[in-house]
């Protein structure tokens, strides 16, 4: 297959707008967590069926390319994704474990584990290439154990459910410009717990069930919440067969929740005082 100039030039361009528009993650807590498990998305999620064809991106036919929607979640591709109003359904997980022998060590010890369930959901309204509107989104859940000392596990718990509406379409009285407008909500908690190593004749583990320990340090947060909400918003023009342009902005604000629970050794449902911390955070890109 014989790699043409055209195709050289547009592969160009793909790199460098990926570098200059600005595509952020605003997951602070969950990403940081998967990101620790190597459990990071490939970013061509989208498209496994080219994954599985060596990453085949020569194709011509709409169903069976890379665009910015597929590769970086721009939404100014969302029109270009597909000719038709789809529903797509992306279920997933992951796990991680791993386990060393201490030197002078007759028995393992096990220095992580880690296990994600996550929903991916979109839904496309595409009308004659005119317009194209739709949502997006997941619900993911995510389980993280590391050893926090010699004796003491510490075990996170994370939620991230997301939404996002997208609007796509051609720009009034402008040929070849598009115009995309994002809104987006995202939630994530993150809980912390302090446990004893699960001890058996074989080793010690992470991931099982041991007694629950008070937090080592009185003021630091066991419990956390993130609410961020923000918008998108990004033009693009059309300079021929090879090359589109496109410019966009992101702009989004975050309200952190922190709080302790103390929790007795012997009893896992008693709780004492709370402590809780606020603070809120922004990101703007142009």
């Amino acid at each position: 297959m014989r790699v043409t100039r055209g195709l050289a030039l547009s592969v160009w361009w793909g790199l460098v707008m990926l570098m200059v528009v600005p595509i952020s993650s605003n997951a602070q807590v969950y990403e940081s967590a998967r990101r620790s498990l190597d459990f990071s998305q490939d970013p061509v999620e989208r498209t496994p069926r080219l994954l599985g064809m060596g990453r085949l991106t020569l194709l011509s036919d709409v169903h069976n390319q890379l665009n910015l929607w597929d590769f970086a979640g721009n939404p100014i591709g969302v029109m270009e994704a597909d000719t038709g109003s789809t529903v797509e359904i992306r279920p997933g997980t992951s796990s991680a474990a791993a386990v060393h022998v201490p030197t002078n060590g007759n028995t393992e010890r096990q220095h992580l584990a880690g296990r994600e369930v996550r929903l991916g959901y979109e839904a496309w309204r595409r009308a004659d290439s005119t317009s194209t509107y739709g949502v997006y989104g997941d619900f993911a859940g995510l389980r993280s154990d590391v050893p926090y000392d010699g004796t003491t596990v510490l075990r996170g718990r994370y939620q991230q459910p997301s939404v996002a509406g997208v609007v796509n379409a051609p720009m009034p009285f402008v040929r070849h410009m598009r115009y995309a407008l994002r809104g987006f909500y995202l939630n994530e908690g993150q809980t912390d717990e302090y446990r004893t190593f699960f001890t058996n004749a074989n080793g010690q583990y992470l991931g099982k069930r041991g007694d629950i320990l008070p937090p080592p340090n009185l003021f630091d947060p066991t419990d956390y919440n993130v609410s961020t909400v923000g918008g998108e918003a990004v033009v693009s023009y059309r300079l021929g067969a090879w090359m589109t342009a496109a410019l966009g902005g992101t702009g989004s604000s975050s309200q952190i929740d922190g709080e302790q629970h103390q929790c007795h050794p012997f009893d896992r449902k008693r709780r004492g005082p709370a402590r809780t911390t606020r603070g809120s955070s922004g990101y703007s890109a142009g």
